[in-house]
């Protein structure tokens, strides 16, 4: 049930005089349905983990709405959109925002202290907008014990 993206009609115009004249003109009207684009309720997101996290742990949600009147120009879809390899330690739900650990952050080797992930909010128009926004998870690292040095045996 697609709807027109553009009409056309032919607009005719006479006068009254005897031999009236005529004249026509070709109008086209564009209609723009996909006026807005999606906005983040939040400029950015904070989140915090343990890196010992199982895989499908709740990290964070993210919100955006879209002031367009219908679907599909008002429904929004979430996607990562990093650079670097969080998306292989996060993952999101796209139609609700949600997310989670998808692999334990401690099987990360580089160990950073915190991850930043990037994310598109996109609307399912055919002509689609976005935003993006991000969302930055603070890595509770778990250390094993140490001894302070120098030991006192007595």
């Amino acid at each position: 049930n697609e709807r027109p993206r553009e009409y056309s009609m032919i607009v005719y115009a006479s006068d009254s005089a005897v031999p009236n004249d005529v004249v026509s003109e070709v109008i086209r009207i564009k209609v723009l349905r996909n006026n807005y684009g999606p906005a983040f309720t939040l400029q950015s997101y904070p989140a915090s983990i343990n890196d010992y996290d199982p895989i499908g742990t709740f990290v964070g949600v993210v919100s955006a709405t879209d002031a367009d009147p219908q679907a599909p120009e008002n429904q929004i879809l979430y996607s990562i959109t990093d650079v670097r390899n969080p998306r292989d330690y996060f993952t999101i739900d796209p139609i609700t925002g949600v997310v989670s650990v998808a692999k334990r952050v401690s099987e990360d080797t580089a160990e950073p202290a915190t991850y930043t992930l990037f994310i598109t909010a996109r609307d399912t128009s055919t002509e689609p907008r976005d935003a993006k926004v991000t969302m930055v998870i603070k890595g509770n690292l778990n250390r094993a014990p140490r001894f302070n040095a120098p030991y006192n045996v007595r």
